[in-house]
């Protein structure tokens, strides 16, 4: 990063450590929409169906970032450690 003594690796690094972290709060506040919809339905069914799919879109997400996190900390470890 600009300003930081921090190798190109180390910025690398830092970057996708940030971005997967703003994704999971990205994929928290989606289910807290889809629960804050359900909540909110008075009994509409269309509503709570509406909600309850965002909920799952949202588990989803997380799940996704999670395995994604993974295999990027993976192939970081696998390129520096050849280098």
């Amino acid at each position: 990063m600009r300003g930081t003594t921090e190798s190109a690796d180390q910025a690398v690094q830092t970057l996708i450590t940030r971005a997967i972290s703003f994704l999971y709060i990205v994929a928290v506040l989606y289910g807290l929409w889809g629960g804050f919809n359900i909540l909110t339905a008075g009994g509409d069914e269309e509503k709570v169906k509406k909600g309850k799919t965002i909920i799952i879109q949202a588990l989803i997400g997380l799940v996704v970032v999670f395995l994604a996190s993974s295999i990027i900390q993976w192939l970081i470890r696998l390129v520096l450690q050849t280098s």
